[in-house]
């Protein structure tokens, strides 16, 4: 298994959103590839993430989980040079040598080229991977962490959805509480204790139709003054389809009712860095 942090910005997740069951991966060090191996799964877990490595420090003292994480076939030895793979991708750009790149189909061809035959048949094609086995690994590797995230929803819940019906802060839209999560205004990976426990001020309703995704990702944002913005790296389709129909132009209520709430707003944004 391996894992990324979001970035202190959340470009991370962008790349890490493009890695798909049946990619090569190769491991970069000393100005060569060393390893090569085939994505098999992937998800989001800061528990397990915390269980395994400690969280990466940044230079403002805050601390991020390896939360993104995947697993991959047993790597096999290479030895492929950086510059072997910028000649053979026909590019004078750097491809990168830290932290997580993804490449595209053009890119990744030509550089799985320099692989050989052996090595390339050991690269598993999608179809031959054990999902099943895998899936039930993971499950039980994960059911720990998820029976805290339901402990910790449900305590959530008893604060900001304690009715059958509730109001998403985001879109205004009044529905069953069962399509709406109790969502942390600052992240929660991002959160101190003290902060984790000042309710209601950190957390708000969002419903799942689209809202809690969209802010979780920093896709949406909520300004100085209480209105909703969307990045710049919104995907054009059913995202921006969504802020079009239910989120643009709107005031966010709990920004205006709790002023509590504003630093956690502030920090949300900041943290992936919103004006």
């Amino acid at each position: 298994m391996w894992g990324t942090t979001r970035g202190q910005l959340g470009q991370m997740r962008n790349k890490w959103d493009r890695i798909a069951a049946g990619d090569a991966i190769l491991f970069l060090a000393s100005s060569h590839a060393y390893m090569a191996a085939t994505i098999t799964h992937k998800w989001v877990s800061a528990a397990l993430a915390d269980e395994l490595w400690p969280r990466k420090r940044l230079a403002d003292g805050s601390e991020l989980p390896w939360e993104l994480m995947y697993s991959f076939t047993e790597p096999v030895e290479i030895k492929v040079s950086y510059s072997d793979m910028s000649a053979a991708a026909s590019t004078v750009r750097s491809l990168g040598t830290r932290q997580l790149n993804v490449y595209g189909e053009e890119i990744a061809a030509a550089v799985l080229g320099l692989l050989g035959t052996e090595t390339s048949d050991l690269l598993i094609p999608p179809d031959q991977i054990d999902y099943p086995s895998i899936a039930r690994d993971f499950d039980r590797l994960d059911a720990t962490a998820a029976t805290t995230r339901r402990l910790e929803q449900s305590y959530l819940r008893s604060y900001i959805l304690p009715g059958s019906t509730g109001t998403c802060a985001l879109c205004g839209r009044r529905m069953e509480s069962v399509f709406l999560v109790a969502a942390h205004i600052k992240r929660r990976a991002d959160c101190t204790l003290e902060e984790k426990n000042d309710l209601p001020a950190v957390a708000m309703p969002a419903c799942k139709f689209g809202c809690d995704e969209l802010y979780e990702r920093g896709l949406i944002w909520v300004d100085a003054t209480g209105r909703l913005k969307k990045a710049p790296n919104l995907p054009v389709g059913v995202a921006l389809r969504y802020w079009q129909e239910h989120l643009r132009g709107r005031s966010v209520g709990v920004w205006e009712s709790s002023p509590r709430s504003r630093r956690y707003f502030e920090a949300h944004r900041q943290s992936f860095g919103h004006a």
